[in-house]
């Protein structure tokens, strides 16, 4: 009977540990509650799969981006405080010079204006970790070439008038010091008999373009917003022209000049840049305001240039091509660079509206500055000794003189483009 009741408890524990229910002997039902034992074998939950996904820290943009932009920007005339080209009345007593009853100015004295400047700019970026914490990006921008011509013409009896005004430096001359004319054509001049006639052409270019290379870090970010900062390295460029050029004939003296005069400029700026960018996004709009300060230094170049053509039998040498137009002279033709510290700042602002999840269109604004440029007519002196002219005894100063004036220069205008971001 034990071997029974052995064989009995045997199975009962192989069922058990085989997750199947075994039948026991009633209990007694006057047992306590407590006393009873459940017939419901442990059943431990399942372990979490190992590759379950962590979710990342929400990022508010693209990792890659590509921005393609028409630009429309007004830059700051290019300085010429002192007109270039005047007419006035050949009977005053210094026709056309400045401050002389009837002087007006043809060409200067506010500036050279040189209207809107169609340009194209690309940007290409993307983070270079997946929580998006450090990026970079790169890109550059590229302006037309604007012109400004300039021309006027007398006829065989010198009208209408036309001048260059300087300031006489000819020490043997009676207006010597004063403000006087270089003459292009004049009815009454040197004589009634014998006018002088003749023509004059200005022309003025300038072209701006840069790039850089910046990188990117997260500085603070939300769900929908972000703001990053930027330090990096910045290029531009600024190239520029002004030239004079003209033709007189004095019929008296028979004595006959093409004069050619070229100011032209050139500042290279190479520098690091700091900054930061805050950037809004959402499923239909974005936002992007940018600022920048880049300093380091502008390499800068002046070019001054001249040279005549002299005939008629009133010249005292051979007909032939001299140094020297009006405004240079050989005391001021030649080649002169210098380097400047300067400070660029740069404001942007963007508004994008989406197209599709990876393209939208958008409109933007942009202010640049620029500490310290050469430009074209700063260059120029207008104080003059004719004495230099070819065939002519020299005496007095070396004028004009060599110039290296610097000023500012700003530029600003709207932006349409697209953005590719994935």
């Amino acid at each position: 009977m034990k071997g029974i009741y052995a064989g009995i408890a045997f199975l009962a524990a192989t069922q058990v540990c085989f997750g199947q229910v075994v039948l026991l002997p009633p209990t007694d039902p006057a047992a306590p509650p407590a006393a009873q034992v459940s017939l419901r074998p442990a059943i431990d939950p399942a372990p979490p799969p190992a590759d379950l996904p962590v979710c990342p820290q929400a990022s508010t943009g693209p990792t890659c981006w590509t921005d393609v932009d028409y630009l429309l920007w007004w830059m700051k005339r290019g300085p010429l405080p002192t007109p270039l080209v005047t007419t006035g009345n050949p009977t005053a007593a210094l026709p056309g010079a400045l401050g002389q009853p009837g002087t007006q100015a043809l060409l200067g004295g506010s500036g050279l204006d040189y209207g809107a400047f169609s340009g194209g700019r690309i940007g290409l970026g993307g983070w270079l970790d997946g929580q998006q914490t450090i990026g970079i990006e790169g890109g550059g921008f590229l302006f037309e070439q604007r012109a400004i011509r300039f021309a006027a013409a007398s006829d065989s009896a010198g009208n209408p008038p036309i001048y260059l005004p300087v300031v006489n430096q000819n020490p043997l001359s009676a207006n010597f010091g004063r403000q006087s004319t270089y003459t292009v054509a004049d009815p009454l001049y040197p004589s009634p008999t014998g006018p002088t006639s003749g023509n004059v052409a200005a022309s003025s270019t300038t072209r701006l373009w840069g790039a850089e290379v910046n990188g990117l870090f997260d500085l603070a970010r939300a769900s929908s917003w972000r703001l990053d900062g930027i330090v990096g390295f910045r290029y531009l460029d600024l190239l520029e022209n002004l030239r004079l050029s003209g033709f007189s004939n004095d019929q008296f003296d028979d004595l006959q000049q093409a004069f050619s005069d070229s100011f032209s400029t050139r500042n290279q700026f190479y520098g690091g840049q700091v900054g930061a960018r805050f950037g809004f996004r959402s499923d239909i709009i974005s936002l992007q305001v940018t600022g920048k300060v880049a300093l380091g230094s502008t390499h800068q170049v002046v070019d001054v240039q001249g040279s005549s053509f002299w005939a008629g039998s009133g010249f005292a040498l051979p007909a032939g091509v001299y140094p020297g137009g009006v405004y240079t002279q050989p005391s001021n033709i030649g080649r002169t660079s210098a380097d400047a510290f300067t400070v660029c700042p740069q404001v942007g602002l963007k508004l994008g509206l989406r197209l599709t999840p990876k393209l939208s269109a958008t409109v933007g604004y942009d202010f640049l500055y620029w500490s310290s440029v050469v430009r074209p007519g700063n260059q120029i002196d207008h104080n003059l000794n004719p004495t230099q002219f070819p065939g002519v005894p020299f005496a007095g100063a070396l004028l004009p003189a060599p110039q290296f004036n610097r000023s500012d220069f700003l530029a600003q205008g709207v932006s349409f483009g697209l953005e590719f971001a994935y």
